[in-house]
């Protein structure tokens, strides 16, 4: 059965967030009198959505854990992503270049994120890239996010697609495992943000080390 979509993660698949993120939750800190962890450190965070991102970051500093403080953070922290979002945020060498190149070829493709989805059209739009998906998905836009498979779920269904005619491109074992939950096939990059550990551990079906090399892998599984 021919694949007919192809879903991509955003943060460190198609772009390099890592400082514009780490930027953010050291502002945060400096903003609330907490140590400052650093991009190294913060980008072993990456890949849960805000909230955890947050969790761990005032975990991290030793911060107070009421609801009143996580609500005042939470406020603070966004605020400093909205004034990093576009410039911290730039493509990986060759995503623009490979998505132009699937959508030639007639591929649906299909964005999900755990990241906010009021950041997301912004940011796609700035990269110059929302025109080439059919679908945006973003946090808010699903009851559960990834690894949950249900964000793959809500794609297949307003698309109408089996799960062999969808495969999966991230960079985690989140993204990973959401292929593995909802049926689909998946795609790792050794690029991106995993926590700090071998993509390859997630046992995805294929893994490639730079963005351009997902053609020759879709060439191959196109019809099987």
């Amino acid at each position: 059965m021919a694949i007919e979509a192809i879903g991509f993660d955003l943060d460190g698949t198609l772009v390099d967030s890592a400082q514009g993120l780490g930027n953010t939750v050291d502002g945060m800190c400096e903003r609330l009198g907490l140590p400052q962890p650093g991009k190294a450190l913060v980008t072993t965070w990456i890949g849960n959505g805000i909230e955890m991102l947050l969790t761990r970051a005032l975990a991290w500093a030793g911060a107070p854990s009421d609801d009143e403080y996580r609500a005042r953070a939470m406020a603070i922290l966004s605020d400093c992503y909205q004034d990093e979002l576009l410039s911290g945020s730039p493509l990986f060498p060759e995503v623009k270049v490979t998505l132009e190149a699937l959508k030639a070829q007639g591929y649906d493709l299909v964005l999900i994120t755990n990241k906010p989805s009021k950041f997301v059209p912004e940011l796609m739009h700035y990269l110059g890239i929302d025109h080439l998906f059919t679908e945006m998905l973003g946090a808010n836009d699903v009851a559960k996010i990834k690894p949950h498979p249900a964000p793959i779920f809500k794609i297949l269904g307003q698309l109408g697609l089996t799960q062999r005619e969808f495969v999966f491109v991230g960079d985690s074992r989140n993204d990973i495992l959401a292929a593995k939950n909802a049926g689909v096939r998946s795609i790792a990059l050794t690029y991106g943000y995993n926590y700090g550990e071998s993509i390859a551990h997630a046992s995805p079906d294929a893994v490639v080390d730079d963005f351009a090399a997902i053609l020759p892998v879709i060439e191959t599984w196109k019809n099987d």
